[in-house]
Formats: structure tokens, C-alpha cells, sequence
């Protein structure tokens, strides 16, 4: 009796655990889906990359990601941010080159001196 408590105790906490780390994208994900590659480069360098709403470093950059389709965000501070969707496939690696459109602007110059 007192087996059979543990054995339902320890197959319970093994449940919980492996809930918790599916919920987060942990292994069991991983090991049940695969994971994608981007290798992620942009110019200029030093674009940081969001990637469903998770940063995940500057470029350029490899990571590593779920199977499907994710968007990612790049952020440049002397441009307009990129926003794409990529869609990849089990063990898959896929390169997204981003080449950022220069920049514009305008200058006001605004004196007392006449």
C-alpha cells in the first residue's frame, strides 16, 4: 500500500514537472517537436532581435527556435525597426539577412541671432 502511494505521489510530481516545462518551451518541447536554427545578421550590425516578444541578443546572432512560425523583430536605433514572420521546419536552418533602409530625417535650426 504504502508503495502504490509513492509510486501515484512521484508519477504525479513527474506530471508537474513535465507541465512546467512544456509550459515554459523546455525539453519535453524539444524533444517531442525538434527545434529550428536562424542564423539572424543585419547591416549595420547591432540590431537587437525580438523574437515573439522575447529579446534574444544583438546581431548578428544564432539561435535556436520552436518549429513554425515566429516573428521576429528587429531594432536599430538609427532606424525604423523590421518586423517579419519566418516560418521554419524541424531542424532547419534558416538565414534572415536584414539590410536596413538609411535613415531620414530633418534639422531645425532656431537662433537669436539675426
Amino acid at each position: 500500500m504504502r508503495r502504490r502511494r509513492l509510486l501515484i505521489g512521484l508519477g504525479a510530481l513527474v506530471a508537474v514537472l513535465v507541465a512546467a516545462d512544456w509550459m515554459v518551451g523546455g525539453i519535453s518541447q524539444r524533444l517531442l517537436f525538434g527545434t529550428a536554427t536562424l542564423d539572424v545578421t543585419s547591416q549595420p550590425d547591432g540590431a537587437d532581435l525580438v523574437v515573439d516578444g522575447v529579446r534574444r541578443g544583438a546581431t548578428p546572432t544564432t539561435i535556436a527556435v520552436a518549429p513554425g512560425e515566429v516573428v521576429i523583430k528587429l531594432s536599430h536605433r538609427f532606424h525604423l525597426d523590421h518586423v517579419e514572420r519566418v516560418t521554419v521546419q524541424r531542424d532547419e536552418a534558416r538565414t534572415v539577412a536584414v539590410t536596413f533602409a538609411p535613415a531620414t530625417g530633418s534639422l531645425v535650426v532656431v537662433t537669436n541671432f539675426s
